[in-house]
């Protein structure tokens, strides 16, 4: 895997229509409606990181911290740019802000078929807790993944 060089940085309204773009791309079944990210924006800026190629948004995170704990809620990447590394780049970012921000426990969700996912979260130390049986609309079962900070 090679790691392409992105510019990292805090979200925009501007960024809007390329990260529902990605979102679409990336979540045919159940993609997040527009209000959700303007939400997450309106209450997390700090916790809403795009990934930049090139003056293009190629991918975005999205974290939440509630005391010392905090939830990735959705990330992902332009299906062009996959496997060179932005996602685990994101990933990295979101956590250290985390831990900067004195987080012990973060948690996210993956649908029980996204390999790409489930190893991408591994390989930053999540651990699948439990199965989360049809916690998607469309009833797919996901997996709940937790990781210590220290």
């Amino acid at each position: 895997m090679r790691s392409r060089q992105v510019i990292l940085r805090k979200f925009e309204l501007s960024d809007l229509a390329s990260v529902l773009r990605i979102e679409r791309l990336s979540f045919a079944i159940n993609p997040w409606p527009k209000s959700k990210f303007e939400n997450r924006y309106k209450h997390n800026p700090d916790e809403f990181i795009v990934a930049e190629f090139n003056n293009k948004v190629i991918g975005y995170v999205i974290g939440r911290i509630r005391n010392d704990k905090a939830s990735i809620g959705s990330v992902a990447v332009d299906p062009k740019f996959r496997r060179e590394g932005i996602g685990y780049q994101l990933l990295t970012f979101i956590l250290n802000h985390f831990k900067d921000k004195k987080v012990k426990l973060v948690k996210t969700q993956a649908r029980t078929n996204n390999e790409g996912s489930i190893k991408l979260f591994k390989s930053l130390h999540f651990k699948i807790i439990k199965t989360l049986p049809k916690y998607y609309s469309d009833g797919a079962d996901a997996y709940l993944l937790e990781v210590k900070l220290s």
